[in-house]
């Protein structure tokens, strides 16, 4: 049957010196530490030593600078943002808020409203660009309506012609000029 589970387990070689110190100098790193190299439990890669803000600013070429006026929206969000920051600053000033409240104040305008205005805007671009789409589906329905109404009268009108080409054909045959051309041999015709 089975064999006796109670039979010595094999022995093990003892391990050597130096093999122990190869191990504990592999293990000398955190107990923690996942694949990729970092100590924390909640995941195993390196974390980069730029955040994402970072990356972002140096993905921002100086082309894109230059040709911000031709985005969509930015123009009219920037414009909006500026008015509203020199408003927004020169009304602190007035009120007698300190000259640093009153920058910051403008700045937070200009951020506020410029990205404001540029959400609004794109909002506005997406509901005409389905509008647009909408108009271009109903408009290729009607071109294609109206072709098929042009191709059934157009084979309607062949029709009418070949039908119209049988009767005169059939009165041509009825007719007496008919029957003599194909009965009737003058002197002198080859017919």
């Amino acid at each position: 049957m089975a064999d006796d589970t109670r039979q010595s387990s094999p022995a093990y070689p003892t391990p050597k010196a130096e093999d122990v110190a190869k191990e504990a100098a592999r293990y000398r790193t955190p107990a923690n530490t996942l694949p990729g190299g970092t100590a924390n439990t909640a995941g195993g890669e390196k974390l980069d030593d730029q955040s994402l803000l970072t990356k972002a600013v140096k993905m921002i070429t100086w082309d894109d600078w230059k040709n911000i006026g031709r985005m969509p929206c930015a123009k009219d969000s920037l414009m909006t943002g500026i008015l509203s920051g020199f408003v927004m600053g020169g009304m602190m000033g007035l009120v007698g808020r300190s000259v640093w409240t009153a920058c910051n104040i403008s700045v937070g305008a200009f951020m506020l409203s410029s990205t404001g205005g540029y959400t609004y805007c794109q909002y506005r671009r997406g509901i005409e660009r389905d509008g647009l789409r909408q108009v271009q589906a109903v408009a290729s329905a009607k071109k294609a309506e109206h072709e098929e109404k042009r191709r059934k009268a157009i084979a309607k009108r062949r029709e009418e012609e070949r039908i119209m080409k049988e009767k005169l054909e059939e009165e041509r045959r009825k007719s007496w000029s008919y029957w003599a051309s194909r009965n009737l041999k003058f002197w002198g015709s080859d017919r």
